[in-house]
């Protein structure tokens, strides 16, 4: 079964937190509330880019691999970048916010987003970042 990824990041990027949410992004990533904007920039500022396989990410995340993949087609899950012709992973700064947007959505009373609109923005960034770089 054929699922759809992302372009491969070929390097590492370092942004300025101060730069996330000014001329890198557009509207998704200024929709959202400050307190998911700052878990995106915590996280779009790490200098990891390591990948985790699909099976690590679903470990990670609580999920089967089979939700894991809806998630991903439903967009409420970063899609995996492309390693080679045949492998795809996640990139763990990408599994990190998600998961924190997901444990703040749960335990802050009306802090409630869609998590499609999060992911969306948190996509934004990173591919801003690696935009930026070429």
């Amino acid at each position: 079964m054929h699922h759809p990824a992302r372009p491969t990041r070929a390097r590492k990027v370092s942004v300025a937190a101060s730069d996330i949410g000014n001329e890198t992004t557009s509207g998704s990533f200024n929709k959202l509330p400050p307190i998911y904007q700052d878990v995106i920039r915590r996280h779009s500022c790490r200098n990891d880019q390591s990948a985790i396989d699909a099976q690590r990410t679903a470990d990670k995340a609580g999920l089967g691999l089979s939700t894991l993949w809806r998630e991903v087609a439903l967009k409420r899950f970063a899609p995996p970048i492309r390693l080679s012709e045949r492998r795809v992973a996640w990139l763990a700064h990408e599994v990190d916010a998600i998961l924190e947007a997901k444990r703040l959505m749960s335990r802050v009373h009306g802090m409630r987003i869609d998590l499609c609109d999060f992911v969306a923005a948190l996509i934004e960034v990173s591919t801003n970042r690696t935009d930026s770089i070429a």
